[in-house]
């Protein structure tokens, strides 16, 4: 699930940690993973890295992973990726799987490099869920999908749906984002997440934009 959805509001102090509790008890934890070779790139409008989220843009690959601090210290060190954004949970208000209600939970991790985000999703149960294989509930380890911005999701689902794809699943957050994983597309080019723009949605991408940094000394701490 892109975790684009989960912030109302995104506060960045200093170079530290920054915790933010959601009124749901869900705690969201910033950190700037690395030492910097450079300070974060600047903008007309300050410190934060606007990246270009166009509707229809592929902007997020996503992998998953059966332990998301390991994953994102080998991946970091691997592709030279630093200032990640871990959500310890992801706090659903609604969640189907193949149309039927889901609970499962999970955690995620997330960082920029360009336009590019990068996202590290670990299941927290063994519930059946879209990470996980519906025919023997083991993982589906390793890439998982890719994900667009759309503005308008009912007509993308449409879209997809003509192509003889169908909705594996359905959430929406709290704050009012909702994001939709279509499969039955090419397998090995994983699932279709799509996604709608909002103001938490902005939030969240400054927010996580303005970690974004290169490893320094080839050692990412979360």
């Amino acid at each position: 699930f892109s975790i684009f959805t989960l912030v109302p509001s995104f506060t960045l102090v200093g170079a530290g940690l920054t915790q933010i509790v959601r009124p749901d008890n869900v705690e969201i934890q910033y950190r700037r993973a690395i030492l910097w070779t450079a300070p974060t790139t600047k903008t007309a409008r300050g410190a934060m890295q606007i990246k270009n989220l166009s509707d229809g843009r592929i902007m997020q690959t996503a992998f998953v992973t059966d332990d998301i601090e390991k994953a994102v210290r080998a991946f970091g060190r691997e592709y030279d990726i630093g200032g990640w954004a871990i959500i310890r949970k992801v706090g659903f208000e609604s969640l189907t799987l193949r149309g039927k209600q889901c609970d499962a939970e999970i955690r995620a991790a997330v960082a920029f490099q360009g336009d590019m985000m990068y996202e590290f999703i670990q299941p927290m149960d063994e519930k059946p869920s879209v990470y996980r294989d519906p025919a023997t509930n083991e993982l589906m380890l390793g890439f998982h999908h890719f994900a667009r911005l759309v503005t308008d999701l009912p007509a993308a689902v449409d879209h997809y749906s003509a192509m003889g794809m169908s909705v594996a699943m359905d959430g929406t957050i709290a704050s009012g984002g909702r994001a939709i994983y279509m499969e039955g597309g090419d397998p090995k080019t994983g699932m279709i997440e799509l996604f709608e723009p909002n103001a938490a949605v902005d939030a969240f991408n400054n927010g996580t934009a303005a970690l974004e940094a290169p490893l320094t000394n080839g050692d990412v701490s979360i």
